[in-house]
């Protein structure tokens, strides 16, 4: 399965040495024995290598389990299907599931202590041909805690990131890859517009993070609340600013636009390979007329900002061009007094006037 993959197990050295260690005792119901040292140390060997996803998944022989760093995911090790259920089961326990496997998707949150405080997880189960597979997301509350200034911003970036959260109007799009720290950066916007005397309502799928003086609302499609009542009930709500979660489908697409359109201040993400994905991703939905206009708007103020920058940028080249020859200038005349004063002197020494 994995003879021509690269294991990286020096990302894994506890969860490996946990392995080796209990390797005798692993059996398939010795989970409950064990405890739940297994998944602990796996999230702790992905929280140390700073992976924000864990993905088991099951083969025709063994288990690969991978970790994505930096939006890279990578084989760490290769596990046997006994030891990837007591592991699988021992984090069901953590987040409060049924152990048995079931045959339909699953979802779940759990929480797990490491050497850098508590993370949160989030939990996706998912039925294949080969057995249970199963996606780790890593959270760390205090990543979500970062301010602005502390998302390693250009200055520039970061003075127009300012800007349009004091103009509070259109539409902010966090764009790019697998943990790329769209969330990440989202959420640090939250906790600046929050410090406003401006309401916030945010409507997520799941609640990543809670924030006290926002109105964090979750999407429970069981009982009608999808992305376009979740909407509606937020305008209602007389926002400043809306927070949709992530942009996933033309639905979420329209019920995005309707809110930038409705003169509110609007926060999501979406997912794309890079930057210019949040312009040329196609929505093939009706809806997605609306946000190919919106795409040019936002390309036309681009081009407006760009262009103005490059007046300002010009300007200043011609400001600095005359303050260094006036620089110049002073420093001509300075030299001509100097010369001036030693004809004088010179001429001075030639009347016998001084002794030299």
């Amino acid at each position: 399965m994995t003879d021509h993959r690269i294991l990286r197990e020096k990302l894994a050295p506890d969860f490996l040495r946990e392995l080796d260690q209990h390797e005798a005792k692993l059996e398939l119901h010795a989970g409950s024995d064990f405890g739940p040292r297994l998944a602990h140390a796996l999230v702790q060997d992905a929280a140390r290598a700073r992976a924000s996803d864990v993905h088991l998944e099951p083969g025709s022989e063994a288990v690969t389990v991978r970790f994505r760093v930096d939006g890279v995911l990578s084989d760490v090790t290769c596990i046997t299907s006994s030891e990837a259920r007591i592991l699988t089961n021992q984090l069901k326990t953590l987040a409060s599931l049924d152990p048995v496997m079931s045959f339909v998707p699953r979802d779940a949150h759990a929480s797990c202590a490491v050497e850098t405080g508590q993370l949160n997880l989030r939990l996706a189960l998912t039925p294949s041909q080969t057995g249970e597979a199963l996606t780790i997301r890593l959270m760390d509350p205090k990543q979500l805690q970062r301010s602005i200034e502390d998302l390693g911003l250009a200055a520039g970036d970061l003075l127009r990131l300012e800007s349009w959260i004091e103009e509070g109007a259109g539409m902010f799009l966090a764009a790019g890859p697998t943990g790329c720290g769209k969330t990440t950066t989202v959420y640090s916007l939250l906790h600046k517009v929050k410090k406003s005397d401006r309401a916030v309502v945010s409507l997520e799928d799941p609640v990543e993070y809670q924030i006290d003086g926002i109105v964090q609302v979750q999407l429970d499609e069981r009982h009608h609340l999808n992305f376009g009542e979740g909407i509606r009930q937020m305008l209602r709500m007389d926002p400043d600013y809306l927070m949709l979660g992530e942009i996933r489908d033309s639905l979420s697409a329209r019920a995005a636009v309707d809110a930038a359109l409705s003169g509110r201040a609007l926060l999501s993400t979406l997912h794309c390979r890079d930057a210019v994905g949040a312009v040329t991703a196609p929505i093939k939905d009706p809806a997605g007329v609306y946000v190919m206009r919106v795409d040019r708007r936002v390309s036309a103020d681009r081009a407006a900002f760009d262009k103005q920058l490059d007046v300002m940028r010009r300007q200043r080249v011609q400001s600095l061009k005359q303050q260094r020859l006036r620089l110049f200038l002073e420093d001509l005349r300075k030299s001509a007094k100097v010369e001036d004063h030693r004809k004088d002197i010179n001429a001075t020494i030639a009347s016998g006037d001084i002794v030299t």
